[in-house]
């Protein structure tokens, strides 16, 4: 649990006022009037107070009549961590040595090709195609370290072929 005490009504009013992802997996707030619950952190409109109850868990807010929200999905597991593995899904399979392009990519791990993208770059701080230019470089010095030949590294790296990598020298080891 996050907070090491039990938190009141108004704590929890106050969190949801904030939208705070924190407490996000610590309760479920419920709203009367569209019999609808949602994850503290939900960037819907705010209900009035009176209208509000708190829950323990999606599991009782379900137990008492309310169905999940479809904006934040409250039922669901933690959306940030089903990304993040879609995303680490996406880094291994850019990390085979054959090439695979972001439409092939997006369709691997169910994402529209944008939305991949954007997302990728969110969560790495790079495009999927510099990820992979960047993984072939650090498996080439690797490779070139244990002292295999040039062009074996150069296609164990996962590079089409040796004109391919040479093109992109510079830029690869800084040569």
């Amino acid at each position: 649990m996050k907070y090491a005490i039990r938190l009141t009504d108004d704590q929890r009013w106050q969190s949801v006022l904030a939208r705070d992802s924190n407490a996000d997996g610590e309760f479920v707030f419920a709203v009367r009037t569209t019999g609808i619950f949602c994850r503290p952190s939900c960037r819907a409109r705010h209900a009035l107070r009176e209208n509000v109850s708190f829950y323990a868990n999606a599991s009782e807010a379900l137990a008492a009549g309310f169905r999940p929200c479809k904006r934040c999905q409250p039922d669901k597991a933690n959306p940030l961590q089903h990304r993040l593995d879609k995303i680490t899904h996406a880094c291994r399979l850019l990390e085979q040595e054959t090439p695979v392009t972001l439409e092939a990519l997006a369709d691997q791990v169910a994402m529209s090709p944008f939305h991949l993208h954007r997302l990728f770059k969110a969560t790495t701080g790079m495009t999927p195609k510099a990820w992979q230019q960047a993984w072939r470089a650090r498996r080439l010095r690797e490779l070139l370290a244990k002292g295999e030949s040039v062009t074996t590294s150069i296609l164990n790296a996962g590079f089409p072929d040796s004109s391919s990598y040479y093109r992109k020298a510079d830029e690869t080891l800084g040569m």
